[in-house]
């Protein structure tokens, strides 16, 4: 089992950026494509722009906001536990509905 017990700051602020422009563009595209919206050709794109450039900053200053929260509660209580297991996927694509733990050696599966 592993413990997160750190968030880089401007790790948290790119993947904030990025995930809030995604967001923003979608609904954008739904409001235009569903025609929720008037989209004049000529402010339309400049105010697609300017949202553009708002979601990343406040993309970025929220993500940076909560990674920055995020390391204060774990060094307070601990951070996240995860656990990860280690997939053999030649072994997987054989056998779909039997599984075995991934700790297991799979070569003993394979013995007559």
């Amino acid at each position: 089992m592993y413990e997160l017990k750190k968030i880089g700051i401007a790790s948290g602020a790119r993947v904030g950026g990025f995930l809030s422009v995604v967001i923003y563009l979608a609904f954008t595209a739904a409001a235009i494509l569903s025609g929720a919206t008037q989209f004049q050709v000529l402010t339309g794109l400049s105010t697609v722009a300017i949202g553009v450039v708002l979601a990343i900053a406040f993309g970025v200053v929220l993500g940076a906001l909560l990674a920055w929260v995020y390391n204060l509660l774990a060094d307070a209580w601990g951070g996240l536990h995860l656990d990860f297991h280690l997939l053999n996927i030649g072994d997987e694509m054989d056998n779909r509905t039997h599984r075995e733990p991934a700790h297991e050696d799979s070569s003993e599966k394979h013995k007559f």
